[in-house]
């Protein structure tokens, strides 16, 4: 067995779990940067279940609908 202790995820302090998913985050993050990719999300301004925010690095932020046939999409409104 190795060195560092196997413990179910609901024996892990609070604390520990939040520093460890912002440690990850912040890596995805930055190879989303290094890559251009745009970090996807909803908010409330994404009204079906088709619409997306994309945020760029270069800050460009767009609201998109995507179709759930091919998989392209459509800007609906630039945001910034």
């Amino acid at each position: 067995m190795s060195k560092r202790e196997s413990r179910l995820i609901f024996e892990v302090p609070k604390s520990e779990k939040e520093h460890r998913f912002h440690t990850v985050l912040e890596q995805l993050k930055q190879l989303k940067v290094k890559l251009n990719q745009p970090f996807v999300y909803r908010n409330e301004l994404c009204v079906e279940r088709n619409q997306f925010i994309h945020q760029y690095p270069n800050g460009d932020i767009f609201l998109i609908e995507q179709d759930q046939q091919d998989s392209s999409e459509k800007v609906l409104r630039v945001l910034s």
